[in-house]
């Protein structure tokens, strides 16, 4: 993760990931009401940005040495430089603050880490996952899926296969946020489809809201695809795989797919 992730291409990200955040975000500090925040993979912070704008003045976003600081969207203090791919391995690992309103147990009441998985390497995911457990007792996750493509996307997974992951550890997966945003065009596709939450049994038997949706949530249909991406491999089969799409989804295409490229 260093020579794709320009000054360029977070400026091209930043306006689409701040307005996905202020829709999103609102919806988390319903469910979870967090004080302080942990955001792994957290380029320029957009997303703790958005948490500022919420009033929540303790964040530490981790991400690597691609990251101007000039860019940053959040104190410079609030940053920490860490190569995200041997973060979990706690010899390698920087020092992480304790929140001041966190539990023991706990660094954070929340953290997070979106779009960000598929970028490590497979033998990261595991140790990736504990470390987000070890930070907080709710995580806020998202990684793409198989055939998403996007830049050096190296480990796409089901969310299934995350969420086993999560359970391994005692987190049960919320899907509370995405039927929240699944329509909202003000959200990029890709959080609209990915994005769950996860939570320990100590956070569900503490958080009545959380509870609910976790009863309300079905394991067995975690991994949805979102009609927008759908359509954007169709309209990118049908072009003869001209432009931006995943090569391997050809297969994926059925015959009947071409009705779905003139729709919006």
């Amino acid at each position: 993760m260093t020579t794709a992730y320009s000054r360029e291409f977070f400026a091209g990200h930043a306006e689409g990931s701040l307005t996905s955040a202020r829709r999103v975000l609102p919806l988390v500090r319903e469910l979870v009401n967090p004080h302080s925040i942990a955001d792994i993979g957290c380029g320029i912070g957009t997303w703790l940005n958005v948490w500022t704008e919420l009033g929540i003045s303790e964040v530490t976003g981790i991400d690597g040495s691609y990251i101007n600081r000039d860019q940053l969207l959040v104190p410079s203090e609030s940053f920490i430089q860490a190569d995200l791919s041997q973060i979990a391995d706690p010899a390698t690992r920087p020092s992480i603050p304790h929140s001041t309103r966190a539990s023991r147990r706990h660094r954070f009441d929340l953290a997070m880490s979106l779009e960000v998985a598929e970028h490590l390497p497979s033998s990261a995911a595991e140790h990736l996952v504990s470390f987000l457990c070890e930070l907080a007792p709710v995580v806020l996750f998202s990684a793409a899926i198989p055939y998403q493509g996007g830049t050096e996307h190296i480990n796409e997974k089901l969310a299934s296969w995350w969420a086993q992951l999560f359970a391994n550890r005692g987190y049960a997966a919320i899907d509370a946020i995405r039927p929240a945003i699944w329509h909202d065009r003000d959200v990029e596709w890709w959080y609209r489809q990915n994005t769950l939450l996860y939570a320990s049994p100590e956070a569900l038997a503490a958080n009545s809201k959380l509870r609910t949706a976790r009863e309300r949530t079905h394991d067995g249909a975690l991994d949805l695809i979102h009609p927008a991406h759908y359509r954007r491999l169709v309209r990118w089969a049908i072009a003869g795989g001209k432009g931006e799409g995943s090569p391997d989804a050809l297969d994926a295409i059925q015959q009947g797919a071409p009705r779905l490229a003139n729709q919006p």
